[in-house]
């Protein structure tokens, strides 16, 4: 019985899909450039701004009982006209905070620097769903005992939903 919702859910994502792929690729429009985004990731929020039609800065905050991660992203977009999926690199710089099982302190904080790859894939003009992965360094440390600390490579791994509440930058002098 489900499985004839479950069929009709995905002819009508599909659909859906199919239609903003031949709408938006007739867009002549840069789909990144000078626009404003507030985010939804897994599990936090992000707001981001692009600029100079290729470049995008993020701040974002990732949280849970035990973990808090704040940080900020440079990424580099790769922009091609008339395609709604773009790919990207960035670099990563992360605040990091573990909290004590045994207590409501905060006893270990650190960072994380690395590299990124994604894609950023626009169901329409204002609404886009982003994926990345992530190499780099994370560097813990205990505040209230000494002789903790940790240091080692980490992959990471993101997925978010973006809302863009500017208008994309069209192109001038068609």
């Amino acid at each position: 019985m489900y499985t004839k919702y479950y069929r009709l859910l995905l002819i009508c994502l599909f659909s859906i899909i199919i239609l903003n792929v031949s709408v938006y690729a007739k867009s002549e429009g840069n789909l990144i450039a000078n626009r404003l985004s507030l985010g939804l990731n897994y599990p936090g929020i992000n707001v981001k701004y692009s600029f100079l039609n290729n470049f995008a800065l993020d701040v974002h905050y990732q949280g849970s009982a035990t973990v808090g991660v704040a940080g900020t992203r440079a990424c580099y977009y790769y922009v091609f006209p008339k395609i709604i999926i773009v790919p990207y690199l960035g670099l990563e710089l992360d605040y990091l905070q573990y909290k004590n099982q045994q207590s409501n302190d905060w006893t270990i904080t650190g960072s994380y620097v690395g590299g990124l790859l994604g894609v950023e894939y626009f169901f329409s003009r204002v609404l886009s769903v982003c994926a990345d992965i992530g190499y780099g360094n994370m560097n813990m440390a205990s505040t209230t005992v000494s002789d903790v600390s940790y240091l080692t490579d980490k992959y990471v791994a993101n997925i978010g939903l973006n809302l863009y509440i500017t208008a994309p930058k069209q192109n001038i002098g068609k």
